[in-house]
């Protein structure tokens, strides 16, 4: 019996309130209602206000017809400083149908967990925020494709478990520490943007990421290059600039802005050297490695696989 009353909670949780909406202020808002009542319903919705809005001041500075504009697929709101800085989640839970949100420069503390209820979300973007976490139930966007995150106040991404068509994620300009990602459930990502932030190692798990096109992870803590790397074989866009990278003659190649596979053949052999090294020293127990032996990477180059790097900095 607990476990159906749970359940019967969970429903009253997912369901819409089915109320309608109260009588729009916004003209934009205004505009999606007359759609629908004309039967030519509008899908998208932009809004910006550079000044605070008297008009809604007593709603959080947002017209509450919107939240009741269940039919829009795009929605984008960008509003005046300090006036949007958290989102009433039963209003949110409304829009199902979002599969685009933009809320880049405004406010945002938090994200109710309810954000995790748009199952049609296929781009999130968030840039310019005072995010420091996302709620758990955002696992549950399995459709999302991008999820921009630049310019806010992480420390930890946590691992964006359950997003599995995840194929753009921009996190540069935060206070990130350590990527925790679990880079198994994101094998479509193409494209991961890390820079600016205080990340000290790039973990091995990395090289399962076999789409990867673009990686962008300047100006951080980064000391070596892990040798999974090497088996990401499309990568095209690699920048490392102003990190403390240890190994001189590989601070070398990256400045000569080069082709990617003499970065990968010379991580390649000091990966070599490194492990015969080890098991010279310690041939009755194996010593823990930053990159892991079991990746062997094969290559078949192109003459023309290059990339691009900038290191003037180092």
């Amino acid at each position: 019996k607990d476990d159906d009353d749970d359940g019967e909670k969970e429903d009253e949780e997912d369901e819409d309130d089915g109320e309608p909406g109260p009588k729009p202020i916004w003209p934009e808002v205004e505009k999606v209602v007359e759609s629908i009542q004309n039967l030519r319903e509008l899908k998208e919705i932009s809004i910006v206000r550079e000044e605070v809005d008297d008009s809604v001041a007593d709603s959080n500075g947002v017209d509450p017809a919107l939240w009741y504009l269940r039919g829009i697929n795009r929605l984008e709101m960008r509003l005046a400083p300090d006036v949007l800085t958290s989102i009433n989640g039963p209003d949110l839970k409304r829009l199902r149908n979002l599969s685009t949100l933009i809320l880049n420069h405004n406010s945002l503390s938090s994200l109710p967990g309810e954000i995790g209820l748009l199952n049609e979300l296929r781009f999130l973007e968030l840039s310019h925020n005072k995010l420091s976490s996302l709620p758990e139930s955002m696992s549950n966007l399995s459709k999302l494709e991008l999820l921009n995150l630049d310019n806010n106040m992480f420390e930890h991404l946590g691992t964006l478990e359950g997003m599995t068509s995840l194929s753009t994620l921009r996190a540069a300009n935060n206070e990130i520490v350590e990527i925790e990602l679990a880079f198994e459930g994101l094998v479509r990502l193409a494209t991961l943007s890390i820079s600016h932030n205080k990340i000290a190692e790039i973990p091995s798990g990395v090289g399962v990421l076999q789409n990867l096109l673009e990686f962008e992870a300047e100006s951080n803590l980064i000391e070596e290059i892990p040798y999974e790397f090497c088996s990401l074989k499309r990568v095209k866009v690699f920048k490392l600039a102003d990190n403390p990278i240890k190994d001189p003659k590989l601070v070398k190649l990256l400045k000569k802005n080069g082709a990617l596979k003499d970065i990968w053949k010379y991580i390649e052999k000091a990966q070599s050297k490194k492990s015969d090294k080890q098991k010279d020293n310690s041939p009755s127990k194996k010593e823990p490695e930053t990159a892991s032996e079991n990746v062997t990477p094969t290559h078949e180059y192109d003459s023309d696989d290059s990339f691009d790097i900038t290191m003037e900095e180092l």
